[in-house]
């Protein structure tokens, strides 16, 4: 008696940085392209049971996203689990990774603006 639910990302509210969080915590079951994030729970033999942990889950990991800090360019590269993903694009030599971060900067805040 599984319990799926789909969320759309942008109902959500967050900030550049929350979204980042979240989409991390969520990790596969965030679609890029749809924006929406996918969960299903299927652990116990009750449809209801199913969806109050689901929900539960869902709210931790929503809780958990909201307590990412504010908007600024030294917390973004302060932040262990985008650092990560972007270490290997950001290049070999200090030039390359000087001018990656610059185009990754430019991003951001084009990004900002946007959701302005």
């Amino acid at each position: 008696q599984a319990c799926t639910m789909t969320v759309p990302v942008d109902n959500l509210e967050f900030s550049f940085l929350q979204e980042q969080r979240f989409k991390y915590l969520v990790g596969a079951r965030f679609n890029p392209k749809t924006r929406l994030c996918k969960m299903r729970m299927q652990r116990h033999d009750n449809t209801q049971a199913n969806a109050e942990q689901l929900m539960d889950t869902f709210r931790e990991i929503v809780l958990e996203a909201r307590r990412a800090p504010a908007d600024s360019k030294e917390v973004w590269r302060a932040l262990p689990y985008l650092y990560q993903r972007r270490k290997k694009a950001l290049g070999k030599t200090l030039e390359e990774r000087q001018r990656r971060m610059a185009e990754i900067d430019a991003e951001n805040e084009a990004f900002l603006k946007r959701r302005e």
